[in-house]
């Protein structure tokens, strides 16, 4: 093995609360988000309520975000995912409004 070498550098280290909520605030501030945990996981339940997210992306993906016109559809979408459906948070103009977890 080579000698240890002394390397430097500056580190961050993030949550995935902290990256959703920097995500929302560039990309979404004027919009209304449902952002979904997990989508590879929950393939089936999304596609019977009408998402189609793109198989490749989907495969590696960890955190799907869906741009929704009518914040009463985010709502709706919240309160009556099947309980063994993905975590979702709803975002409306770059506040967290509300998840699924009871």
């Amino acid at each position: 093995m080579d000698t240890p070498r002394k390397i430097s550098c500056i580190s961050y280290l993030t949550s995935w609360e902290e990256m959703v909520e920097t995500w929302i605030e560039v990309f979404h501030p004027e919009d209304h988000v449902l952002v979904v945990f997990d989508p590879m996981n929950h393939k089936k339940t999304l596609s019977n309520l009408g998402f189609n997210f793109d198989e490749l992306r989907l495969f590696n993906s960890k955190i799907g975000v869906l741009q929704l016109s009518d914040i009463d559809d985010g709502l709706w979408l919240v309160k009556n995912l099947p309980k063994n459906g993905p975590y979702v948070q709803l975002w409306s103009l770059n506040n967290y409004i509300s998840d699924n977890i009871d």
